[in-house]
C-alpha cells in the first residue's frame, strides 16, 4: 500500500493499516474470503489527507497440515483499489492477488494467521509485496 501512496505524493509513516475479512469454509480444505482494508495517509509537506480502500475476493486452499494446530494454505483472487485525496484525483485500480499463509489454532474460537502476498496492480503495472498478520475469530455459524 505504501508504494502506491508514495507514487502520488503521500506518506503512510504516521498512519496505520486496518482491515477486516469474512471467510466461509467450503469442502475439502477450500474456503472463500471477502476482504476490506483501508490506509490513511498525509500528503508530503502539507496537511492534505488521502485514503486508499481495497476490496478483494479470495479463494483459499489448504496445502499442508503441519500438526494438529497448524496448517499451510495458498490463496488467490481479485480485487479493486481506490485512492482518494484532497490534493489528488481519484485513482482506481483492478488487483490480482496471490500468496500463502500459515494458520495456528490457539483454541476452538481463535486462530492466529500470518500471510505473505503479491498484489499486482493491473492499471499501473507493478507488484506489491504484503505481509499480513491477524487473528481469526470463529463465530460458530458453520
Amino acid at each position: 500500500k505504501k508504494q502506491q501512496l508514495e507514487d502520488f505524493g503521500f506518506s503512510q509513516d504516521d498512519h496505520g493499516f486496518v482491515g477486516v475479512a469474512y471467510g466461509l469454509p467450503l469442502k475439502n480444505g477450500y474456503a472463500i474470503q471477502a476482504e476490506y482494508s483501508q490506509v490513511n495517509a498525509s500528503a508530503n509537506g502539507s496537511t492534505s489527507e488521502s485514503t486508499q480502500k481495497d476490496y478483494a475476493i479470495l479463494g483459499l486452499k489448504d496445502v499442508a497440515k503441519l500438526n494438529e494446530t497448524s496448517k499451510v494454505y495458498a490463496l488467490g483472487g481479485v480485487g479493486y483499489s481506490k485512492l482518494n485525496g484532497e490534493s489528488v484525483n481519484s485513482v482506481e485500480n483492478p488487483l490480482v492477488i496471490f500468496g500463502g499463509g500459515v494458520n495456528y489454532k490457539v483454541n476452538g474460537s481463535v486462530t492466529a494467521v500470518s500471510e505473505i502476498r503479491g498484489q499486482y496492480n493491473t492499471k499501473t503495472n507493478y507488484w506489491q509485496t504484503q505481509v499480513v498478520t491477524g487473528v481469526k475469530i470463529n463465530l460458530g455459524l458453520f
